[in-house]
């Protein structure tokens, strides 16, 4: 005997007789209520940039973590390139490779009627708990920079205490140069005196420029050179210099100490992560590395027309033509502009989606041809100006805008196969295109930001395939049911490709169970 003939066999000694087999339909048969409780879940650690496959966490990945993934060493980088003699450096806090997760599970009870056994309607509420995590790794030895050990959150006080001593030395030894020159030191030497002035010139404007980016509230640099790189070498060359011609030539000896530079690149995730969330810094996040939601997702409510249906009524198979059209309610709450990395899910906005089913099939064998377009409304809300996947956006980014999320295109074929009646395995294709976000403000406008900017690479296309298993009693003859239907089904999907914009890798499993009670 074959396997097909076992596994229809087998199938066929644990299901009821007169039933009959098919994907389940979007309608009820008149007079009955539909209880569906559906599961699900999904997860990311991928995505697809413009059609490269990369890590979820891929902003956070750099050969030289600098300036431009975290613009709070911008403004440093520029300071040291002058102390240093190089306009073009850039602090480099070393190689880094980031990692993402993201999940997002649902919960759904729904509830439908059979009007007529052409018209249907529906509602189904969703319960979600979404998470997201990320890290990174940033290579020891691989970048020039650690941290600066007087900064405020991520120094010591003994650090600061170090600076402040080294400051406060060379203030000392510029006001004996100051009053040195005032007192006459000099003056019977000519040479001797233009030395000391040009010294005393130059050491000022050195040591304010250095202790904004080492010590100063506001714009010292959290991480500095270290002391054996090119540029800590530079910057401790230049103090060393500096003490000789005063110790040496000028007879002022009461600058001595050493610029206190760090001794090790020990940047790292976590520093990032506690400079993000300072309450008094830039940026300000209430969580930078993770958020977990739970809590009511959008309600749905809709309705089916079913234009043609002949399925399994003098035979297997047959052909069934139905349209769908839902409104998703904002019941969900939006994104929080305050987490950094917020957990997947568009909730708290109203959607409308059409879409139409065409089941085709003959005998054991069949077709289901589905597409939709999923129209998605805008609204107001705050969110922080800027590029998508920017890793850090300041606080003062922060306004009202008018966001209006892509509209969404889709068409999927289903082909499947019979091991009984009721009982069928499926496999299927379905292509998604979505447009770009667009945006613009709604409330104050950040200066030198387009809001437009929200929407940059959001709008892409991408293939999902599916697998499942499915059993439904629902279809045929009406009356022919021995006892009350059951639909069940077992169902897989992941996106296997995507290009024109970011797409995220995920794939998710969901579950459905509907009963069916007779009303009338």
């Amino acid at each position: 005997m074959s396997l097909r003939r076992i596994a229809t066999a087998l199938a066929c000694c644990m299901i009821p007789s007169l039933l009959h087999a098919q994907l389940p339909p979007l309608g009820i048969p008149k007079g009955m209520l539909r209880v569906e409780v559906l599961g699900q879940f999904g997860s990311a650690d991928a995505r697809f940039n413009d059609g490269t496959r990369e890590s979820l966490g891929a902003d956070f990945s750099s050969p030289a973590l600098g300036p431009a993934s975290l613009p709070f060493l911008d403004e440093p980088s520029r300071r040291l390139g002058v102390l240093i003699g190089s306009t073009g450096y850039q602090l480099n806090l070393g190689a880094s490779e980031g990692f993402a997760n993201q999940t997002r599970s649902l919960g759904t009870l729904g509830l439908g009627i059979g009007l007529t056994d052409r018209i249907t309607i529906f509602g189904r509420m969703p319960i979600v708990y979404a998470t997201s995590r990320r890290s990174a790794t940033i290579e020891a030895g691989t970048g020039d920079a650690g941290i600066n050990p007087a900064d405020p959150v991520l120094g010591s006080p003994a650090g600061r205490g170090a600076a402040q001593g080294f400051f406060n030395d060379f203030d000392t030894g510029l006001l004996e140069l100051q009053a040195n020159l005032a007192g006459g030191t000099y003056d019977a030497d000519p040479a001797q005196r233009a030395l000391a002035e040009q010294t005393l010139a130059e050491g000022l404007a050195f040591k304010d420029s250095l202790q904004a980016v080492v010590l100063d509230a506001g714009t010292a640099s959290p991480f500095l050179p270290v002391t054996a790189s090119a540029a800590g070498t530079t910057l401790t060359g230049r103090v060393s210099s500096l003490q000789q011609t005063l110790s040496g030539t000028l007879g002022v000896t009461s600058f001595s100490s050493a610029l206190p530079l760090p001794t090790a690149t020990d940047g790292d995730y976590e520093s990032i992560a506690a400079l993000a969330q300072d309450p008094a810094g830039a940026y300000q996040y209430t969580a930078f590395s993770s958020e977990k939601r739970v809590g009511l997702g959008d309600v749905e409510v809709g309705a089916a027309l079913t234009f043609l249906d002949n399925w399994d009524r003098a035979s297997l198979g047959g052909l069934r033509l139905a349209v769908e059209g839902l409104v998703r309610l904002p019941t969900g709450s939006e994104a929080d502009p305050d987490i950094a990395f917020p957990a997947p899910g568009q909730d708290g906005q109203m959607d409308v989606q059409v879409q139409g089913v065409a089941d085709i099939g003959r005998g054991n064998l069949g077709l289901r041809v589905t597409g939709g377009y999923l129209l998605q409304l805008s609204s107001t809300s705050v969110r922080r100006v800027a590029a998508p996947g920017t890793l850090l956006v300041p606080v003062t980014n922060r306004t009202e805008v008018s966001f209006d999320p892509g509209d969404e295109l889709f068409i999927g074929i289903t082909p499947f196969i019979r091991l009984a009646r009721p009982l069928a395995l499926l496999m299927g294709l379905q292509y998604r295109h979505r447009s770009e976000d667009g945006a613009s403000y709604s409330g104050a406008a950040i200066p030198g930001v387009d809001a437009a900017i929200l929407g940059e690479g959001t709008g892409y296309s991408a293939v999902l395939l599916s697998a499942g298993v499915n059993y439904s009693e629902i279809g045929g003859r009406a009356g022919s049911q021995a006892r009350t239907p059951v639909d069940a089904g077992w169902y897989w999907d992941t996106v296997i490709t995507g290009s024109g914009g970011r797409v995220t890798k995920a794939s998710t499993v969901r579950m459905l169970v509907r009963l069916y009670a007779k009303l009338w």
